[in-house]
């Protein structure tokens, strides 16, 4: 007998001699050596059954394309991320741009603040959401990575990338602490007193001849804008209302998106009243994202 069929003979002893459990649900096994086994008849193509449910063998043991796949979604979920924070920083820089000081209120009907408060506000909430995304799916990509199925196979391209991602998402969360902390001292105050209403408006680009980012790598760009409720952000179609990830190129329609899409900077808010994307408008002197 080969010694992983030995293994599982054992592994199948142990849980027999196991402790037993009893509840509503029947005798349920209790041992470590559960978990063992089912790695094992997974391994061979089985299904095991671990503490009375069914396991798939792609939960104990994970393959290379799983993980894989797994750290591509974790860098997709990175770069969503820092397109919401580029957007998010530039509405804190041109905030702070117009209030140089912040020992003074500044008035309700301040119309610049009252434009950009509520975008930091919408902003600020859906970097949250995101980093938490990318922070769980670094966490799975880590647990695949560790896997004896995985481990021997993870070389030296797959590891670099996996490590420049989640540097990048340890850096975007620290970066979002920073962002709450200045929020709160430079806008919150504003918005419990004004209550400004979230509307439409252009995005806010970094100086330069067409106001718009390099994109040294050939990547797709990924420009976050904010939609109203009522209708959906085209050509992809996904979002009624929210933060909405585009590739630079957007309007505001229907079921059917049947506008045109236009070129949209970040923390443009696009809605109901107008066919497509407001016009882009540099902004000279705003401050580089941060």
């Amino acid at each position: 007998m080969s010694r992983l069929f030995q293994r599982t003979a054992y592994s199948a002893g142990r849980i027999r001699r196991a402790e037993v459990i009893r509840g509503p649900t029947g005798s349920l096994p209790r041992s470590r050596s559960a978990p063992a086994l089912a790695a094992v008849l997974s391994t061979l193509g089985l299904t095991a059954v671990v503490y009375g449910q069914v396991v798939e063998p792609v939960v104990i043991a994970p393959t290379w394309t799983e993980y894989v796949d797994a750290l591509g979604v974790l860098e997709a979920r990175s770069a969503d991320a820092d397109a919401v924070a580029t957007a998010l920083f530039r509405v804190q820089n041109e905030i702070g741009r117009r209030r140089p000081s912040s020992r003074n209120r500044p008035p309700c009907d301040d119309e610049g603040l009252a434009s950009l408060a509520p975008r930091a506000e919408v902003l600020g909430v859906a970097l949250r959401d995101r980093l938490q995304a990318a922070r769980a799916q670094a966490r799975r990509v880590d647990r695949l990575a560790a896997a004896p199925t995985v481990a021997p196979l993870v070389d030296g391209r797959t590891g670099h990338r996996r490590a420049v991602v989640t540097d990048r998402v340890t850096s975007s969360t620290d970066m979002y602490l920073e962002a709450v902390a200045w929020h709160e001292g430079q806008v919150a105050d504003f918005i419990r007193r004004c209550n400004p209403p979230l509307a439409l408006a252009e995005g806010l680009a970094v100086p330069g001849p067409s106001g718009l980012d390099p994109n040294p790598d050939g990547e797709r760009p990924r420009v976050a804008v904010i939609a109203l409720q009522g209708g959906r952000i085209c050509p992809a179609g996904a979002v009624t209302s929210g933060v909405a990830i585009t590739d630079g190129q957007a309007c505001y329609g229907d079921e059917d998106c049947s506008c045109e899409p236009a070129v949209v900077l970040p923390a443009a808010v696009l809605g109901p009243s107008e066919g497509q994307a407001p016009e882009p408008s540099p902004i000279a002197s705003a401050g580089s994202a941060k």
